[in-house]
């Protein structure tokens, strides 16, 4: 994911349904839209229900993200970094989100 502060309507969801998600995962206790990163980088809960993530072992419903964060949804692990996004297979499949 880019930071983008020129492109404001930009939004990178994350859920179950394999149309209209940027991230899918595709486990029964993942709603079909189930959070987003907005332009700013902050990192919602969709819907307003119960936390749906942790960030860093906290229960959140909103995080601004930044590198070396390890968000965790639901039991899909993923690290913030500025690297270029790459996928990382070791126990769970890790999803690098870049913050540049």
């Amino acid at each position: 994911l880019d930071i983008d502060e020129n492109n404001k309507k930009k939004v990178f969801k994350i859920g179950r349904k394999t149309n209209g998600n940027d991230m899918v995962l595709s486990t029964s206790n993942i709603s079909r839209f189930h959070c987003e990163i907005d332009w700013k980088g902050v990192l919602k809960d969709l819907k307003g229900r119960t936390t749906s993530f942790t960030v860093n072992g906290v229960k959140k419903k909103m995080h601004k993200i930044k590198p070396g964060d390890l968000i965790n949804i639901r039991g899909h692990k993923v690290i913030v970094s500025k690297q270029p996004s790459t996928v990382k297979f070791e126990e769970q499949p890790i999803k690098y989100i870049s913050d540049t």
